[in-house]
This record gives structure tokens, C-alpha cells and sequence, in this order.
């Protein structure tokens, strides 16, 4: 299940963010001791990125973040 929240403030002692692969800007927030996945995503699926996924807002890349299980 996925739970989305508005954050106000984001304490950065205890998050890093997540660079775009392209251009790495800034495209999300996770946890320091969390290690992710980044899967790109073809640039435009139909005519509606996928809905789930991130757009970098630069170089209007589309990804998809997964968390890695160990």
C-alpha cells in the first residue's frame, strides 16, 4: 500500500534525496539507511506518464523509484 503525506519541513540529518541519472537534479526524498532503485520508464507511455512514476522536472525524464529488498 502506498501512503502520501504533505510535508512541511524535511529533516535533513535523517533523509538524503534521490539525483536524477541524467542531469542529477533533485527528484525525491528517502531515508539515509534506504538504498533504491531507479528504472527509467520509456518518456511518455500513451499520452499519460505513468502515474506512479517521477518526471524530472529538468530534463522531463520519467523513473520509477522502488526501495531494494535485501
Amino acid at each position: 500500500m502506498i501512503c502520501m503525506a504533505k510535508v512541511k519541513r524535511i529533516d535533513e540529518s535523517m533523509y538524503n534525496y534521490v539525483r536524477c541519472p541524467q542531469c542529477h537534479s533533485k527528484i525525491g526524498w528517502k531515508p539515509k539507511d534506504v538504498k533504491v532503485r531507479i528504472i527509467r520508464l520509456p518518456h511518455m507511455i500513451g499520452s499519460n506518464p505513468e502515474p506512479m512514476g517521477f518526471t524530472c522536472k529538468r530534463c522531463k525524464s520519467c523513473y520509477l523509484i522502488t526501495t531494494e529488498s535485501e
